[in-house]
């Protein structure tokens, strides 16, 4: 009996022993995957704290998702980044406030990390900045507002090819230079009396005759500062310069790794000028910044100075509406023949009858850049103009050209149906590529922060919209590595 029963406690130990060791295999195994859950978790809470503290006002004002990796340094602090993803990550490990090393149950310890990639604004050339752009401008306008933008734009750029392919057919050389050279050598010049005769005897119009040459009055006026023309208050016009460097003219600081977004389509060129129209102010807006103005026009123009900007897109509009007005005075059956009347009266002021085409092309030119001054008054008065003009649009008579100074706001009006500032500063935009738009953009995110926050250097080359880390972490006496990325921007 003693013999059988010793044999059954050996039995018993040997037993209790396997299970023993199978238990203790269990929990170590139980340790270790809940270990690698804990780093996992941890890992992508302190990444996403990180995340969550993007720039406020940068969200307010642009509503672009950015941490601002300089924290108003202006200079990349990835030690600062890092730092905030660790300190969360290993927090979480001990929620109740113990101290690390006795707050965890799995012998979970933090071993080494470090940041792998991380993506910011201005990279690719603005891709991230671009894509968060058209994230917010797809939910701004909605499918039916980009397809209403899409089709005004169409039409507009149709009527304006249209416009340039019948420009094609006036002739090129330019009629006030061939008009003074007329003059010059008109009046030594013994001329054909058959000549004379023909003209003497054309039927013509009749028309006012003015008692200074319009063509005399027009040369005067090109002459002047276009700005003291077209803008009602020239005293009052902003007088603000760039003083400090954009990004579009410094070198940028580069990420790495990580990259977000998609190619840039004609969609995305088209949301990018309709976030600029929408976030920038411009002339007509007349909002005070304490900085740049007119900044929807620095996008166009990229000048250093609110005044520089305004004229050389004010030069640009003028260029558009004197190729329109020229192009209706041509299929004007009318205007051709006042213009013809007076060319005839002018010609034989200063005998030389011969000259009556000549005078009359310059009428023409004349008239359309009469035309055009009191189309971009308007535009700048906040008022509209058609885009294509008729006899029912069309302002000036001919007999008015010379007293185009005295009479500017008594001979403009605006036309309901027509396109105002903004429209023609959409069609400037138009003709820039996507890539110049985003680096625009981005100049005026960074100098509009900085002007906000004087006390402070925003860099928008700190802006970091995606990163990467990776951790090694001691789990149950075994090292495990964990990766996790975050970005604003769905990839």
């Amino acid at each position: 009996m003693k013999t059988s029963r010793g044999s059954i406690s050996v039995y018993l130990c040997l037993t209790l022993t396997l299970v023993i060791a199978l238990f203790a295999a269990m929990l170590q195994s139980v340790r270790t995957a809940c270990g690698r859950t804990m780093v996992s978790s941890a890992t992508e809470q302190g990444i996403s704290s990180l995340f969550a503290q993007y720039d406020r006002q940068l969200l307010e004002e642009y509503d672009l998702f950015y941490i601002d990796g300089g924290y108003g340094s202006g200079s990349l602090q990835m030690g600062r980044l890092y730092d905030t993803i660790y300190d969360a990550a290993t927090r979480s490990l001990s929620p109740y406030g113990q101290s690390f090393a006795k707050g965890n149950m799995c012998g979970v310890s933090f071993a080494d990390g470090s940041i792998t990639g991380y993506t910011l604004a201005t990279d690719q050339t603005g891709n991230s900045f671009a894509s968060q752009v058209s994230e917010y401008m797809k939910l701004r306008l909605g499918v039916l507002g980009i397809q209403q933008i899409s089709q005004i734009m169409n039409s507009q750029n149709q009527s304006l090819t249209n416009q340039e392919q019948g420009i094609l057919q006036i002739p090129d050389s330019n009629p006030l230079d061939t008009y003074e050279q007329q003059l010059a050598n008109g009046s030594s010049e013994e001329h054909d009396a058959s000549n004379i005769e023909e003209t003497e005897g054309t039927e013509i119009t009749e028309v006012e005759v003015p008692d200074k040459n319009p063509i005399d009055v027009i040369r005067e006026i090109r002459k002047m500062g276009i700005l003291e023309i077209v803008a009602e208050h020239p005293e009052e016009l902003s007088g603000a310069c760039l003083e400090e460097e954009l990004p579009s003219g410094r070198k940028l600081q580069q990420g790495m790794g990580v990259q977000t977004g998609d190619k840039a389509d004609i969609g995305d060129k088209l949301l990018m000028q309709e976030y600029l129209i929408d976030k920038f102010p411009n002339y007509c807006a007349k909002k005070e910044t304490g900085g740049l103005r007119y900044q929807l026009e620095y996008a166009i123009a990229g000048k250093d100075s609110d005044q520089e900007n305004l004229k050389s897109v004010v030069n640009q509009i003028m260029v558009m509406r004197e190729g329109a007005n020229m192009l209706y005075l041509y299929s004007s059956l009318e205007k051709k023949a006042q213009a013809d009347a007076l060319a005839a009266a002018i010609a034989a002021a200063f005998g030389i009858p011969v000259a009556q085409s000549v005078i009359a092309l310059a009428l023409i030119a004349c008239w359309a850049f009469a035309e055009s001054i009191l189309d971009v008054r308007e535009l700048l008065a906040g008022g509209k103009i058609a885009l294509i003009k008729s006899d029912a649009s069309w302002q000036l008579s001919i007999s008015n050209i010379g007293k185009l100074l005295e009479g500017k706001d008594q001979y403009r009006r605006n036309i309901e149906d027509g396109v105002d500032y903004r429209g023609y500063l959409r069609m400037l935009l138009t003709v820039k590529s996507h890539d110049t738009l985003t680096k625009k953009a981005m100049d005026l995110v960074e100098y509009n922060m900085n002007l906000k926050n004087p006390e402070k250097e925003f860099r928008i080359d700190c802006c970091v919209g995606a990163l990467e880390t990776e951790g090694k972490w001691n789990v149950a006496r075994q090292i495990f590595t964990v990766r996790k990325s975050y970005s604003y921007i769905k990839q």
